[in-house]
């Protein structure tokens, strides 16, 4: 009967903690919000188990490696206290640096979305790299040494003794 029991709150307590869970739709994989602009954030589920706090729950945008993600701005508050309200819209700044990030909803545990880009068209592009001063290439100097000429000559002969040795054991 214990065992039965462990097993009953043990499942009430995973019911709980992904309950508060919501899936994030949109960003996804492949997904461009634009610097400056509202961009579209979509979810399923909600977090109505988190109470009152699920009225306003924290959107953070994110950079870097899963086993290093950093902070990068708070980007506004959903709700997520119901079913029904599953979407939001999303400013990213103006002078956000473009490259790709990810969303982290403050759930408990916390949500975060698929890596995404956002993409700034006022961002400046980085200037090209200065290639310094090279000299032009040098030119190849006829060899009039012979050298070539005695090192052609020399294979031809080598292969003419080669040749007769042949001749020779045969």
């Amino acid at each position: 009967m214990k065992f039965i029991t462990s097993i009953a709150i043990a499942t009430t307590a995973v019911a709980a903690v992904s309950a508060q869970t919501i899936a994030i739709n949109d960003p996804n994989v492949g997904s461009i919000w634009k610097a400056g602009a509202e961009n579209y954030l979509r979810w399923s589920g909600s977090c109505k188990t988190l109470g009152p706090r699920a009225k306003n729950v924290t959107v953070s945008l994110m950079k870097g490696p899963a086993d290093r993600i950093g902070f990068v701005a708070k980007l506004g508050e959903i709700d997520c206290s119901s079913d029904n309200a599953v979407n939001a819209m999303m400013k990213v700044a103006a002078d956000q640096a473009p490259g790709k990030y990810s969303l982290e909803i403050g759930t408990n545990p916390v949500s975060y979305s698929p890596i995404f880009d956002i993409i700034n068209p006022s961002a400046v592009a980085p200037a090209p790299a200065s290639q310094p001063d090279t000299p032009a290439p040098a030119q190849q100097q006829k060899d009039t040494s012979g050298a070539g000429a005695l090192t052609a000559g020399s294979m031809v002969a080598a292969a003419g003794v080669a040749v007769a040795a042949l001749q020779f054991i045969l």
